[in-house]
C-alpha cells in the first residue's frame, strides 16, 4: 500500500464550505446516475450508431475509454468516462490505428488506460504522435518527424516504440522526461505497476532477454523468446510479471515459465518438455503462477492439471479434461467448475477454501478478476454477475453479454451483438455523510495545483477525507487522483466527509461502546461480543478503527446489534 503522506492533509469545513460550482471540463457530457445494484451504480456510456460500432475498450479505477468506429465516415472516435463525465478525445482517421502487428491488434494495440490516465496514437498531418489525457486535459507527449506506436501507460509513465529509421526504439515518458530505453530488436513490452518490462535482443549477442526499468536503471532479469507473440507478459499490476519461454536448442524443446518480482531477477517456476507436455501461463500473483499443464502421453480422461506454482512446489488445483481459464484475485483464484463448458465459477482462497460465486453458469471463459472483484457474463437470460468482497450481485441487461473487464474497483461489459452494442461500466459507491445522513456516490479523486488536500467530487459537490484512515479504507493508493486547477474544485460545495466502508468497526477514543457501519451508513452499536467473534474472529480488536467524537457526529445512528440476525439485517442491502 502507497501512502503519500506529503499530498494528504486534513481540511477543516469552514473554510472548505466558503467555496462556488464550476464544472471540472469544459466540453464534456456529464453522465446520468444509473441505477444501483447493491453497492454498485451501473450506468450506460456507450451505443453502437447507425453507422458506428464500439470497437474496443479498457477500463481502470474510475476510467473506461473506448473507441468507436464509423466506416461510413472513416472515422474513428476515442472516448473517456472518468466516474463523472463522459467526453470525446479525439477524431481519428481509421487508418491511424491500422498499424498492427503480431503482438498487437489495431485498435486496441494503440490506447491504453491507466491510473487515470489515457494515451493513445494519432496522426497530426505529418506522422503519427503520441498523445494523452490527463488530469482533464489532452497534452501531445511527443512532436517529431516519424512514428509513434504502440502506447501503453500505469502508474503515471508512458512508454511507446518509435521509428526515427534504421531500428525501432523503446521510448520512455516520466517524471524525469523523455528519453530512449532500448533499441536494436525491441519485442513485446508491458508494465507491471511503474515497472517496464520488454524483449530485446542487443548487437552484440544472439539471443534475446527481458529487461525491465522500474524509473532509474535498466537491467537484464531473464531470458526471453526471439519472436513477438501476443500477451507475452502476464503481470499482476503491482509490479511483477511471468512469461513462458520456450525454445529449440540441439535435441530438445523445452517450455520454461519465469517470473520476475517487482523487478529482482527471473525465477523458473516450471518447466517442461515438449512434447509431450503442452503448457499455457494462466496468471501470476505475488511470486505465484497458475498454469495449465497437458500429457499428451496419457489415456485418462483427467489429463489435463490446473497448477499453482511456488517456485519451490507444484501442486495440482483440478485435472480436467481441457485446458481451464484461471485468474488471481488478491487471495484466490477462480476458474469454471466444469473447465471444459459454460458453468458456475468457483472460488478458490487461499486457505483451501471454495465457493460457488453464485449457481448461475457463466458463459464459457467470458469472466475478468482483478484485486478482490470477479464479473462473469451470465449465460441464461442475459445478465452480469459481479462478487466483490464474497458477496455476489446480478445485474440485468437486455441482451446477452459478450465481453467483460474489471481493474481497480471498476467494471466494465459489452452486450448485444456488433451494431447493437451498449457499453455499460459498473462504480463501486463510495458512503458519504454529514448531518442530513448517508448515502453512496460515485466520482473522482481530485486535488488541486496549489494545494495537496484529497477530496472525493461528484458532478456538483466535494466530500472531504477526515483522515488518511478513512482514504485507505476505500483506496490502495494515490495513483488515480487528478490535479485540477484550485478555482474549479473551489467552486464545488463541500457537502460531507467520506465515511468508512460497510462493515468497518469504530468507537471512540473515550468510550468502549463498539459501533458497526451498516450498509447505508448508519451507525450501529454491537452489544454482543460474540457477534464480533464470529465475525470477525477472536482478534476482533485489531479491527477496530478509532475515530474523534466530532466525526462521529457526521454518521446518523441506527438500531443496536446484539447477534446475527441484527447483523443479517443491517447488510440487508448488499
Amino acid at each position: 500500500m502507497l501512502k503519500i503522506k506529503s499530498r494528504f492533509v486534513i481540511v477543516s469545513a469552514a473554510a472548505a464550505l466558503m467555496m462556488t460550482l464550476v464544472p471540472l471540463m469544459a466540453s464534456a457530457e456529464t453522465a446520468s446516475a444509473g441505477p444501483d445494484y447493491g453497492p454498485w451504480r451501473v450506468i450506460d456510456v456507450a451505443k453502437d450508431s447507425n453507422t458506428g460500432h464500439i470497437e474496443a475498450y479498457k477500463v481502470d479505477r474510475d476510467l473506461v475509454a473506448w473507441t468507436l468506429r464509423d466506416d461510413l465516415s472513416g472515422r474513428r472516435y476515442l472516448y473517456a468516462f472518468d466516474g463523472i463525465e463522459t467526453r470525446q478525445l479525439a477524431t481519428l482517421d481509421i487508418s491511424d490505428m491500422q498499424y498492427a502487428n503480431s503482438f498487437y491488434d489495431d485498435a486496441d494495440g494503440h490506447f491504453d488506460v491507466a491510473d487515470g490516465a489515457v494515451v493513445w496514437t494519432q496522426f497530426d498531418g505529418s506522422d503519427l504522435e503520441i498523445f494523452a489525457f490527463r488530469n482533464g486535459r489532452v497534452t501531445r507527449i511527443t512532436d517529431n518527424g516519424y512514428d509513434d506506436l504502440h502506447p501503453v501507460t500505469s502508474a503515471g509513465r508512458i512508454a511507446w516504440t518509435s521509428y526515427p529509421g534504421g531500428a525501432y526504439h523503446l521510448m520512455i515518458n516520466d517524471r524525469s522526461g523523455t528519453r530512449s530505453l532500448a533499441t536494436y530488436h525491441v519485442l513485446n513490452y508491458a508494465f507491471s505497476g511503474a515497472n517496464l518490462y520488454w524483449l530485446n535482443k542487443l548487437p552484440n549477442e544472439d539471443w534475446f532477454r527481458v529487461f525491465v526499468n522500474g524509473g532509474s536503471s535498466s537491467v537484464a532479469v531473464g531470458k526471453g523468446d526471439d519472436r513477438a507473440i501476443t500477451d507475452y507478459f502476464i503481470s499482476d499490476g503491482e509490479g511483477s510479471v511471468a512469461w513462458e519461454y520456450s525454445t529449440k536448442q540441439w535435441s530438445y524443446d523445452k517450455r520454461e515459465i519465469f517470473v520476475s518480482n517487482n523487478g529482482a531477477q527471473a525465477v523458473r517456476m516450471l518447466q517442461r518438455d515438449v512434447p509431450p507436455n503442452v503448457t499455457r501461463l494462466e496468471d501470476v500473483r505475488d511470486g505465484m503462477v497458475l498454469v495449465n499443464s497437458y500429457d499428451m502421453l496419457t489415456t485418462r480422461l483427467d489429463d489435463v492439471q490446473l497448477l499453482l506454482s511456488t517456485g519451490y512446489t507444484q501442486s495440482a488445483v483440478v485435472s480436467a479434461v481441457s485446458m481451464t481459464k484461471a485468474l488471481f484475485t488478491d487471495d484466490a483464484h477462480v476458474r469454471h467448475v466444469v473447465s471444459e463448458n459454460a458453468s458456475p465459477l468457483i472460488v478458490r482462497h487461499d486457505d483451501g477454501h471454495e465457493t460457488w460465486i453464485t449457481l448461475e453458469r457463466v458463459a464459457y471463459e467470458v469472466f475478468d478478476a482483478d484485486a478482490d472483484t470477479i464479473v462473469a457474463a451470465k449465460l441464461e437470460n442475459g445478465g452480469v454477475i459481479i462478487y466483490n468482497d464474497r458477496t455476489p450481485v446480478i445485474v440485468p441487461t437486455d441482451a446477452a453479454v459478450r465481453d467483460v473487464a474489471t481493474k481497480n474497483d471498476t467494471v466494465a461489459w459489452i452486450e448485444g451483438q456488433p451494431g447493437s452494442s451498449v457499453l455499460s461500466v459498473a462504480v463501486k459507491k463510495v458512503l458519504v455523510g454529514n448531518v442530513g445522513g448517508a448515502k453512496g456516490v460515485t466520482g473522482q479523486l481530485v486535488k488541486s495545483d496549489a494545494k495537496s488536500a484529497v477530496y472525493l467530487v461528484t458532478a456538483d459537490a466535494r466530500y472531504v477525507f477526515p483522515s488518511e484512515k478513512e482514504f485507505f479504507s476505500w483506496y490502495g493508493d494515490f495513483t488515480s487522483v487528478r490535479t485540477v486547477p484550485a478555482e474549479r474544485i473551489a467552486a464545488l460545495p463541500l457537502k460531507g466527509i467520506v465515511l468508512y466502508p460497510a462493515g468497518t468497526l469504530l468507537k471512540t477514543p473515550s468510550s468502549s461502546m463498539v459501533y458497526m457501519v451498516g450498509d447505508d451508513g448508519t451507525l450501529h452499536w454491537v452489544t454482543e461480543r460474540l457477534v464480533l467473534e464470529t465475525l470477525y474472529g477472536q482478534y476482533w480488536k485489531s479491527s477496530i478503527r478509532d475515530i474523534p467524537a466530532a466525526f462521529l457526529a457526521s454518521y446518523r445512528y441506527g438500531g443496536n446489534v446484539a447477534n446475527m440476525n441484527g447483523y443479517y439485517s443491517i447488510s440487508a442491502v448488499r
